[in-house]
Formats: C-alpha cells, sequence, structure tokens
C-alpha cells in the first residue's frame, strides 16, 4: 500500500538464497572487506575514502553521485571543490547502461561456452 503510492517497486527475494540480490550481497562483501583491512585504523576513514573514490566504470564517486559533492577528506583539497557541483544525471545513467551491456556481454560469452562444452559431452556420451 506504502509503495504503490510512493511509486516503488517491491521485488522479494529469498533471504537464503544469496544469488537473488547480488547487489546487496556485492555492497556487504565490499564493506566486510574495508572493515577486514582497516583493523589498525578507523573504518570511517576507511569507508569515507571509499565513498569518495569513483568505482570502476563510473565518472562519479558515489559521495558525488549522491550529494553532487565530494566529502570532507584527511587529503587537502580546495575548499571550491566541496561546494556542489552539478552532476549530469544523463552521464550517471550512461555508466550504468554501459556497466549493464558489459556485464551481459561478458554472461552471454560464458554461457555461450558452458552451452557448447555442455553438447560436447552429451555427443561423446552418445
Amino acid at each position: 500500500m506504502v509503495c504503490a503510492r510512493l511509486s516503488i517497486a517491491l521485488i522479494k527475494s529469498s533471504p537464503y538464497h544469496s544469488c537473488g540480490n547480488g547487489k546487496a550481497e556485492s555492497a556487504a562483501k565490499i564493506a566486510k572487506n574495508i572493515l577486514k583491512k582497516s583493523r589498525e585504523e578507523d573504518p570511517y576513514i576507511a569507508l569515507l575514502a571509499y565513498r569518495n573514490t569513483p568505482q570502476q566504470g563510473h565518472v562519479y564517486s558515489p559521495a558525488r553521485r549522491l550529494m553532487s559533492r565530494r566529502l570532507r577528506d584527511l587529503i587537502p583539497m580546495v575548499t571550491s571543490k566541496l561546494q556542489p557541483q552539478l552532476t549530469v544525471p544523463s552521464v550517471v545513467t550512461q555508466n550504468i547502461v554501459e556497466r549493464k551491456q558489459k556485464a551481459k556481454a561478458h554472461h552471454d560469452i560464458n554461457e555461450h561456452q558452458s552451452s557448447s562444452v555442455n553438447l560436447q559431452l552429451v555427443r561423446e556420451s552418445s
């Protein structure tokens, strides 16, 4: 009822089938790795550095995509860099589309190779 009123698509997934929610699993894995690597240091600084760093295939960092600005970090920077700057939504959308296409192409190649191997195994067993 609330989801329909707010135009939110409700997607159910099994809690014991981690493949069904890949993005959440990936985010949890990244957070765990950051916390493991920052045992000797402050984990919040490590998470801040992650949020300020653009990921592979993206022009903007997660902080910049969410808040349109860089976050104040331990590395000194000009205050003008900390001011909100326009992030172009079409660039962000294009980055996401390109990553999805790349992942699909990679999946299709692997799927094609595994299906051809399965066909060869069936032919050899006959």
